[in-house]
């Protein structure tokens, strides 16, 4: 019994031939499940996945296969020595123990020599305190929501409604009762418990020609990448080639055209399935001995429009719907028409209208996305508040009229007045005094017995 950290202790006692065999095998089986958790977890570290979540299970299957390797070891060891002769297993025990009889005779003690028998008193054990332990209960609630949102994560089946609908919805309501129907874009998105479930609804919906889109993974989503920097002409079987000797797997390469100009962008849409070290693609500085800068690809505003059935909001791949042409309205792809000329007087197979085909933006059945790209963070929200910020947006504009020839005359006007009225207050100053006395006024006689005193007042003041 070897490995890095095993020890353990022995207690001879009795031995059984049977039960060496017995944990001979289940130490073998232990041995062999802890190197192969280091292997796996080596391969992982020099993948560049050593903070992986994969990476800590399997470190964690180590740690607790070496905890029962060295239980079980100790059991072994207190079995005593092994009766088999240059046994490999208990060499080093043998080595460091000695298991002669001594012949020496029994000699008497004095009780002062004696050790004295001790009680054992049963101290509890020291109760730590982990800091980090509500971050351990994250994770561990991490875990299993992962747990949780992977066995959540089925494809749906979206059913093309028709006619029919609801006789269909019942027949497989009866035959899976733990499906949820919820209606879609026009579609209605059928979900079930499990994976087997959803492949029998697939079935029954081919068996009786209903058509359907089928939804995909996130995990089988590809990811979609654009490199810009490569000449206009530049070939796509070197861009794939050179991918893929990178441990990239292409699904498809496009590059982007102007539709008005009928001419290419020197911009190319790359597929990439999410396997391995996918992320490691935007790391890429060259291509075919090019610099090349790697981004995001950002969808337009523009729903999808599938080439096969021409509907929208999914694409051809994962379509099971029946073919249909925007030109001629017949059940083949639009790509396969025989019709490569323009069309003076199309006629749309949504709407149903003469004179635009069902891709033109002006169709009144043309899907868009409404996006709110304006949207605010909560630290401009706070910044940009009526009450700190005099040009904030919330606060309501006033509109500022240029004045007119009537609106000066009224001004000067009132300013000829106010004139008159200084002039006045400084010819009879005594007028403000008096005029303080109105407030006092109960009536109207006291007010005219005012008014009467306030011009014997004035009267009697020099000019």
């Amino acid at each position: 019994m070897s490995g890095e950290g095993r020890r353990g202790r022995s207690t001879p006692s009795s031995w059984d031939e049977n039960l060496l065999t017995e944990k001979e095998t289940q130490w073998t089986r232990l041995d062999s499940r802890y190197r192969a958790c280091i292997c796996q977890i080596e391969k992982l570290h020099q993948a560049g996945q050593g903070n992986s979540a994969e990476c800590i299970k399997l470190t964690l299957r180590r740690n607790d296969t070496q905890e029962k390797i060295e239980l079980l070891e100790d059991e072994i060891y207190r079995t005593g020595p092994c009766p088999k002769q240059q046994c490999l297993l208990h060499q080093r025990e043998t080595e460091v123990r000695s298991t002669r009889i001594s012949n020496e005779k029994f000699e008497v003690i004095s009780p002062k020599k004696a050790a004295k028998i001790r009680k054992i008193n049963s101290t509890p054990e020291i109760q730590l305190e982990n800091k980090f332990e509500q971050l351990m209960e994250v994770d561990k609630q991490n875990d299993q929501a992962e747990v949780k949102k992977s066995e959540n994560d089925i494809p749906a089946v979206n059913l093309l409604m028709d006619s029919n609908y609801n006789l269909t919805l019942q027949e497989i309501a009866n035959k899976f009762p733990k499906t949820t129907n919820k209606l879609v874009k026009g579609f209605i998105s059928i979900t079930a418990d499990t994976e087997e479930n959803i492949n029998n609804i697939i079935n029954y919906l081919n068996e009786t020609n209903k058509e359907c889109v089928l939804s995909e993974k996130r995990e089988d989503r590809p990811l979609k990448i654009i490199i810009k920097g490569l000449p206009t002409d530049h070939s796509k079987e070197l861009i794939q080639q050179d991918l893929e000797n990178q441990n990239f797997k292409v699904i498809r390469i496009s590059q982007l055209r102007n539709f008005k100009l009928k001419s290419f962008h020197p911009i190319f849409l790359i597929e990439i399935a999410k396997k391995g070290n996918y992320t490691n693609i935007f790391n890429l500085k060259s291509i075919n001995h090019l610099s090349v800068k790697i981004e995001n690809y950002h969808k337009k505003n523009k729903a999808t429009i599938c080439f096969k059935c021409s509907r929208f909001f999914h694409c051809a791949r994962n379509c099971m719907c029946q073919a249909r042409c925007i030109k001629c309205s017949k059940n083949h792809e639009t790509r396969n028409c025989d019709i490569k000329t323009r069309i003076e007087s199309p006629k749309c197979i949504d709407c149903l209208e003469t004179g635009h085909l069902a891709s033109w933006r002006g169709c009144p059945k043309f899907r868009n996305i409404t996006r709110n790209n304006n949207r605010q963070t909560y630290a401009q929200k706070v910044k940009h508040t009526p009450n700190s910020d005099p040009l904030s947006p919330h606060r309501k504009h006033i509109e500022i009229k240029e004045p007119t020839s009537q609106d000066m005359n009224e001004v000067s006007d009132l300013l000829n007045a106010i004139k008159i009225i200084k002039d006045t207050l400084k010819e009879f100053p005594n007028i403000l005094e008096i005029s303080k006395q109105l407030k006092h006024c109960k009536d109207k006689i006291d007010l005219i017995f005012y008014f009467k005193f306030l011009i014997k007042k004035c009267s009697s003041c020099k000019f």
